[in-house]
């Protein structure tokens, strides 16, 4: 519902079936077959890394 009254693409799997058809078609003119699939994805972040960033970004922001 969200998607079909904001008129955005939705990351929700799925969602697309309750698109109207308008945005179906554009979404699948947009990403045909395994392009999805195909996308770079953020990749899984260690804990350990996690914190260390946060230390950092919180010196940086407090500088």
């Amino acid at each position: 519902m969200y998607a079909s009254h904001a008129r955005v693409n939705t990351t929700a799997k799925g969602a697309d079936a309750f698109l109207p058809q308008e945005m179906k078609t554009f979404f699948q003119n947009a990403y045909p077959e395994d392009a999805i699939d195909n996308l770079w994805w953020w990749p899984v972040q260690e804990n350990w890394f996690v914190e260390i960033r946060g230390e950092y970004q919180d010196k940086f922001l407090s500088a």
